[in-house]
C-alpha cells in the first residue's frame, strides 16, 4: 500500500518549487520535465533533477519524475541523463497509448534497476491516460506489467482531444464517463487510479472536488500548493469516525461471533458481512499507514 493522495508538481529547472513541495503536506513530489518546462529549459531541467535527486532529503516522500512522452527525442535524453544517472522511485510516463511501448519503458528500466543493484520492478511507473486511446486501452495499459502501479488521469490532454473545455468551477464532472472508466479498469488490473489536478479557485470547490474523486474511487490527485495538499489529504482519507467505527466493526467481525446463518455480525446496529469486514480493515489499515507518514514527516 502506497500512499499517493497528493503528488506535489515541482519545474525541474527549479530548486525553489522542489523544496516547497518537499516541505508541503503532500505524499509524493513529481519533478516535471515534460510539459511544465519550455523547451530552452530541457537540457538545464535534466542537470539540476539530478542534482535534486542526488542531493535533496525528500523527508520520507516519493519522489517522481514525469518524463517527455515516449518515442520523443527529450525522451530518450530524460532516460539517459536522469532516470539512468539517478533512478527516483516512480516514473510519470504521459500520454500512454499502447502496450507495445510500456514493455519497452518496462525493459529500460529494467536495466537501470541492474546497474544499479536495484531490486526489480523497484521504479515504479504511473500511467498517464491522456487520450481517448489511452482510454480505450487504459486496463491493458494497466496490467502490462508489474511495475505501472497506478493510471493517471491527464485532464487538459484529455480534454484538447475531445475538442471539449476544461472548465473552471465544478469541473468534478468533466469527461466523467472518461475518468470513472479509467478507475474501474485500474481497479480491475489490481492498480490504483489518480485524479488530474483542478482548477476552481475556493476551497469549498476544491474540497467538494476532492470528495467527488475520491467517491469516484481515485486515491488521490495533482497539487500545486501546501494548501491543496491539506485539503486532498483529508479528503482522501478515512474520517477519524470511519476508523473509530471500522476498528470496533472488525474486532467484533474477528472475535469468533458471527451468526451461522447471516455469516454476519451485529455492531452498533449494523450487519457487518465478510465484505464489510474486508473494509473496515482496509480502511484500518489506511489510517495506520497515514499516522505512521505523519510521523516520519514531523
Amino acid at each position: 500500500m502506497k500512499l499517493r493522495r497528493s503528488i506535489a508538481w515541482a519545474r525541474g529547472f527549479s530548486e525553489e518549487i522542489t523544496l516547497k513541495a518537499i516541505a508541503s503536506a503532500a505524499d509524493a513530489v513529481c519533478i516535471d520535465l515534460e510539459d511544465g518546462v519550455p523547451p530552452k529549459r530541457k537540457a538545464e531541467s535534466r542537470v539540476k533533477t539530478v542534482h535534486m535527486l542526488q542531493t535533496f532529503d525528500f523527508r520520507g516522500k516519493e519522489r517522481i519524475v514525469r518524463v517527455n512522452g515516449f518515442g520523443s527525442d527529450d525522451y530518450e535524453k530524460d532516460m539517459n541523463e536522469v532516470i539512468a544517472v539517478a533512478p527516483p522511485d516512480a516514473i510519470r510516463l504521459p500520454k500512454c497509448e499502447r502496450v507495445s511501448d510500456l514493455l519497452l519503458v518496462d525493459q529500460r528500466l529494467r536495466l537501470i534497476e541492474e546497474q544499479h543493484d536495484l531490486p526489480k520492478d523497484s521504479i515504479e511507473i504511473i500511467a498517464m491516460i491522456e487520450s481517448p486511446l489511452g482510454v480505450h486501452f487504459a486496463f491493458d495499459i494497466a496490467s502490462s506489467c508489474p511495475r505501472v502501479t497506478a493510471l493517471s488521469v491527464g485532464m487538459e490532454d484529455l480534454t484538447l482531444e475531445m475538442g471539449v473545455r476544461r472548465r473552471y468551477k465544478d469541473n468534478e464532472l468533466d469527461l466523467i464517463y472518461a475518468r470513472q472508466r479509467v478507475v474501474l479498469e485500474a481497479k480491475a488490473a489490481g492498480k490504483t487510479a489518480i485524479d488530474s489536478g483542478m482548477l476552481a479557485g475556493d476551497d469549498a470547490a476544491k474540497f467538494k472536488q476532492n470528495f467527488e474523486s475520491a467517491q469516484m474511487g481515485f486515491c488521490g490527485r495533482s497539487v500545486y500548493t501546501d494548501e491543496e495538499a491539506r485539503d486532498a489529504n483529508r479528503a482522501f482519507a478515512p474520517t477519524d469516525e470511519e476508523v473509530r467505527f471500522s476498528r470496533g466493526a472488525a474486532a467484533v467481525y474477528e472475535s469468533g461471533a458471527i451468526d451461522e446463518e447471516t455469516g454476519s455480525v451485529m455492531f452498533e446496529g449494523k450487519r457487518i458481512c465478510l465484505a464489510a469486514y474486508e473494509k473496515a480493515r482496509r480502511i484500518v489499515e489506511t489510517a495506520e499507514l497515514i499516522a505512521r507518514k505523519e510521523q516520519d514527516r514531523h
